[in-house]
């Protein structure tokens, strides 16, 4: 009994501490992000609690609380940066957790290592901006990187990552390191590349623009005139040895004017890389052995729809590897096994639509058209829908033919006649001539409306031209002008004794052809030239013509027109005899 007395005390405690911790329980509710925005270009490092940087804002997210002038970060953060240039004083701290900076454009916000150029100038400065650890994520969006110098060591010019990076919509510019001259993708990295420029970056020994031995994906974007010193891969360095993956994915991308010392101006594929292009276009790159792309022995080549030409030195492809996947690509040497060859008929990289530079297929090349469909990406570099013919191109440019044609309303009508003139034309196009056939033009694609002031049958031609070359669209005879009509007659004589035989002349001008007389003494007349009409009875008479046409309709009244009199009542005279 007393063995029963203690159990029940026992669990009779156990509940009531059961239900007062039940009672106290305090709700957590779960981590979200929060948005820090900074509000200051200085490199400040909590010296400020008025303001927030940059440098303060990725310190605040990574320990999720407020630091300098900048809110609490809360988990995967936010950081808003304004249109601002931002010079650094050194490396931005380690990035270990999930942030992203949003930029207001490429072109207005800008993060430099330093005010040195690199490239350009001599530098001391020895600083990267981005280091991202195994379990960090960074995503870059709308934002310019430049003047990294990373000399040091082999972790590339303006960025190494071991983590997780996507970069969207950015310029990667002006930057100078070892492996990778703006970026070291490192073994464990996996890297998203879209939309974006890397240009005008050094390396010594490799891999001018990227340096990448983990995962790299790139869509719709250019490396312009990236270079190396003494090594190869001018723009990608991709690379697989002991430890690295070495996975490069390329789509829908340009690589235009890069350099390298050794192998591979474009790119290099080295110890065991594999290489992936779709519809990509290299052109004017130069390198010792494989100007556009160098696959070296144990690495592997995949290439579809995919432009290689115009190299300035070396074989626009050299492989010693391992070729997969070869499907309707276009080599201008021949070098490679590609389905086409010879000269792809390339524009001059320019900025043909989009966010980034293109080198544009002009009319007649033989990439329009040729490329294999079922591989084509559902837009070219610039976002054109493909395809725009019976097959997708080949490469990152898609052709769309320029195709003339227009409307107006009215087309016909009295003078001055307005006609609003509406350009239908398709394709890609840029210029426009347009003419009215009445010795006026206009270089408007989309004119003001065109007044005709004289009567006429006017032919009205467009032509448009542009990067879809030029066509010309006719229409004869499209715009038929008429003169007004204005309705007036004279008669002859006005008066006279009855019977008056009256010669009415219809004087009217404009275009008609119809014509009715009204004589006043219930006789009328559709002929417009009648014959002479004649008043048996005396009286004064209104007469009126009206005409009626094309040119519109007019009626010319003349009140009390006609007078005829009755013949006066003949007198008898005798003749005067004179004797």
């Amino acid at each position: 009994m007393i063995f029963m007395n203690r159990s029940i005390r026992k669990y009779f405690v156990l509940l009531i501490l059961l239900v007062l911790f039940l009672d106290c329980a305090v709700y957590v509710s779960p981590v979200s992000a929060a948005t820090i925005v900074v509000d200051t270009n200085e490199d400040q490092n909590n010296t400020d609690i008025e303001h927030c940087s940059l440098r303060e804002a990725i310190t605040a997210a990574k320990i999720d609380d407020d630091f300098g002038g900048c809110s609490a970060g809360s988990g995967a953060d936010i950081i808003t940066l304004p249109a601002d240039n931002y010079t650094l004083s050194g490396q931005l701290p380690y990035i270990s957790g999930d942030i992203t900076i949003n930029g207001a454009g490429a072109a207005s916000t800008i993060i430099e290592a330093n005010a040195c150029n690199p490239v350009e100038e001599t530098c001391t400065h020895t600083n990267l901006i981005f280091w991202v650890f195994d379990s960090g994520t960074l995503t870059l969006n709308d934002l310019t990187l430049q003047h990294g110098r990373n000399i040091n060591n082999n972790n590339g010019g303006v960025m190494f990552s071991d983590g997780s990076v996507t970069i969207n919509n950015c310029i990667i510019t002006a930057n100078k390191g070892t492996y990778g001259g703006a970026i070291r993708n490192y073994y464990a990295g996996i890297m998203t590349i879209s939309n974006s420029t890397i240009s005008y970056s050094i390396a010594d020994p490799s891999g001018g623009g990227f340096f990448n031995d983990g995962t790299l994906t790139i869509t719709n974007s250019t490396f312009l005139e990236n270079s190396t010193i003494n090594g190869g891969g001018g723009a990608i360095y991709n690379y697989t040895g002991d430890y690295g993956v070495g996975s490069l994915t390329i789509t829908n991308s340009t690589f235009s004017g890069n350099n390298a010392a050794t192998n591979g101006g474009a790119i290099a594929n080295i110890g065991g890389g594999t290489l992936t292009l779709i519809n990509t276009t290299l052109s004017v790159n130069t390198g010792s052995t494989g100007a556009g792309i160098y696959n070296d022995g144990d690495s592997t080549l995949n290439f579809t729809n995919s432009i290689i030409a115009n190299s300035i030195t070396g074989s626009d492809c050299t492989n010693s590897g391992t070729i997969g996947t070869n499907v309707n690509n276009l080599v201008e040497d021949g070098t490679c096994s590609p389905a086409i060859s010879g000269d792809p008929s390339l524009g001059a990289l320019a900025d043909n639509g989009g966010p980034t530079q293109t080198h544009a297929l002009l009319m007649g090349s033989t990439a329009i058209d040729a490329g294999n469909l079922g591989a084509c990406p559902g837009a070219d570099q610039r976002g054109v829908a493909r395809p725009k013919g019976s097959g997708c191109d080949i490469g990152a440019f898609e052709f769309y033919p320029a195709v003339a044609d227009m409307t107006g309303t009215p087309t016909s009508g009295v003078a001055p006649l307005e006609v609003m003139f509406t350009n239908n034309s398709t394709g890609e196009y840029d210029t426009c001539l347009w003419d009215f056939g009445d010795s006026t033009t206009s270089d408007e694609c989309d004119p003001s409306p065109h007044t005709y002031t004289d009567a006429g049958v006017y032919t009205v031609s467009l032509t448009v031209s542009g990067l879809g070359g030029s066509d010309t669209k006719t229409l004869e005879d499209y715009i038929s002008v008429y003169s007004p009509v204005v309705a007036d007659f004279s008669g002859s004589p006005t008066n006279g004794i009855a019977p008056l035989e009256v010669n009415f002349t219809n004087n009217s001008t404009g275009d008609y052809d119809t014509c009715l007389w009204d004589f006043g003494d219930t006789t009328t007349s559709s002929e417009c030239n009648p014959s002479p009409h004649t008043y048996t009875d005396a009286g004064v008479y209104t007469v009126s013509l009206t005409v009626s046409g094309l040119g519109g309709s007019d009626t010319m009244t003349k009140a009390d027109y006609i007078s005829v009199e009755e013949l006066p009542a003949h007198e008898c005279f005798l003749p005067l005899v004179v004797k």
